[in-house]
């Protein structure tokens, strides 16, 4: 590596790192130094039970195949729900079809011991995603059904501040970083 593209990489890790310390900043509150971070702090307090509603609403969701895919505002959270078991089973049989024909493709040609083995590895691998994934996102469910007020909907969910400060910052991580791009930088000096 000649000194030029030292100096170089050494530019593109300093633009990044800046980018990063400014993304960073631009992340407090434009108001923090004045007088409210309101719409950062939790404005309902989290709820130990559910009312007898909401159970049943939850024990419906966790008995369905998938989570309402038409959704709206005025539905409660629950209905996103999903039995872990079923969620399971679907992401089993796409894994094994995705495996089946990754194994066969790799495999001599068509060979049905590749196809086998790839269906396997494909059938685990999705059942265990499916399974766990869903489990973690009912769990998510029910505590954001804990911070919203009782029988609230998806609006007040999306109302809460938390949820609006970690969806600012998904969208914020989605904007390009640097000048042309990190990674156009280096492909176009190469």
């Amino acid at each position: 590596m000649n000194p030029t593209q030292v100096a170089f990489y050494g530019l593109a890790l300093t633009e990044l790192i800046d980018a990063h310390v400014k993304q960073a900043n631009s992340m407090i509150p434009s108001n923090y130094a004045g007088m409210s971070v309101q719409q950062y702090l939790p404005t309902n307090p989290r709820r130990s039970e559910f009312s007898p509603e909401e159970e049943r609403e939850i024990e419906k969701g966790k008995q369905q195949w998938i989570g309402r895919i038409f959704q709206s505002d005025a539905d409660s959270p629950a209905v996103d729900m999903a039995s872990p078991t079923k969620s399971a089973l679907l992401a089993a049989l796409l894994g094994a079809l995705g495996g089946g024909v990754v194994g066969s493709t790799l495999g001599d040609g068509g060979n049905a011991a590749g196809a086998t083995i790839g269906a396997t590895l494909g059938a685990g691998l999705g059942g265990a995603a499916g399974y766990f994934g869903r489990v973690a996102t009912n769990k998510s469910i029910e505590e954001q059904m804990r911070r919203i007020p009782e029988n609230g909907t998806r609006r007040d969910v999306l109302s809460d501040p938390v949820v609006q400060a970690r969806l600012a910052m998904q969208m914020q991580a989605q904007q390009p970083v640097g000048r042309a791009g990190l990674i156009g930088a280096l492909l176009a000096n190469n």
